[in-house]
């Protein structure tokens, strides 16, 4: 995949935020390519034009446009490029959670579910490739909104380039901003679920990186390197070893518990004989008593 691809991804990306932002301002403008994105809102009718009225709604929507777009994209491409258009469209989706309800923060898992209500007939074409790929891009909500920041970057100094190329000086700022968000990214790698796939998409965003790089060299404006995916590799290994290590302690358990013979002390021989009335007792209220705290749950309609 060569980088003028990523820049049709990341051009494909924000023809579809502006739709999304001019619809939901409700500024009285039209999106330049209404037709197409109202064409993945719901309808009534087989002939009556979509109509996008919740921010799920046109959320939804615009992640099929943004899936049938790309699709259009790979028709050349190799199987494991198609897959990483995928990779572009879930981590795109998962920025939306905060403006699906305002003042209140849906997950990702909850996204999916808004897009099974308000979209089945056209996520149908889609759905065994994304649950597929959604799955092993499972890293919970905090890492894969720190992804997307990632690819987000990628399209700005991309986006920067392409307008300027007369000044390297002029993305340099954007592409060591990436450096640096990539670096953070490959040290959070032991903390996240399927740690080997976040470092895969982490290759695959440093691979397209690369190729930018390579195809825009410049003796005068050396852009920085992206170090660390074998650190992020290594860190994935580090888990799976702790992980192991933590699994063999539990050999030689009864039960899952440790029987361990103690000799009790004069401490604790006093609050014996003061729980059995043999001492006195200062007690209180409460103190050995445990309360449980009910969780927040939100609603998204």
């Amino acid at each position: 995949m060569e980088s003028n691809i990523l820049f049709e991804v990341c051009g494909t990306i924000k023809k579809i935020d502006e739709c999304l932002t001019i619809d939901k301002l409700s500024t009285g403008n039209e999106c330049s390519d209404d037709v197409l994105y109202t064409a993945y809102c719901p309808t009534n009718k087989e002939d009556q034009k979509g109509q996008c009225v919740t921010n799920g709604e046109k959320i939804s929507a615009g992640f099929i446009w943004l899936l049938t777009m790309l699709e259009a994209l790979n028709e050349e491409c190799s199987e494991n490029e198609k897959d990483h258009y995928f990779e572009y469209a879930i981590l795109w989706l998962s920025s939306k959670s905060n403006i699906i309800k305002p003042g209140s923060y849906v997950s990702i898992d909850g996204i999916y579910n808004i897009l099974e209500i308000n979209n089945s007939f056209w996520y149908n074409q889609f759905r065994d490739k994304v649950n597929k790929k959604k799955k092993s891009m499972n890293f919970g909500d905090y890492h894969m909104c720190n992804l997307y920041k990632l690819l987000n970057e990628l399209c700005t100094l991309i986006t920067k380039y392409n307008q300027d190329r007369s000044n390297p000086e002029a993305y340099l700022e954007y592409a060591n901003k990436c450096a640096e968000t990539y670096k953070n990214l490959v040290t959070k790698a032991s903390a996240v679920k399927n740690c080997d796939s976040y470092c895969d998409v982490l290759s695959t965003l440093k691979s397209e990186y690369d190729k930018f790089k390579e195809e825009n060299k410049d003796p005068e404006c050396q852009l920085p390197e992206f170090n660390g995916i074998e650190s992020c590799k290594d860190l994935c290994k580090q888990k799976k070893q702790k992980e192991e290590n933590d699994k063999g302690l539990g050999d030689g358990l009864v039960d899952g518990k440790v029987e361990i013979d103690v000799v009790p002390d004069d401490n604790q021989r006093n609050q014996e004989e003061s729980r059995s009335g043999q001492g006195a007792t200062n007690s209180v209220p409460g103190e050995n008593g445990a309360q449980n705290t009910p969780g927040i749950t939100f609603d998204i309609g």
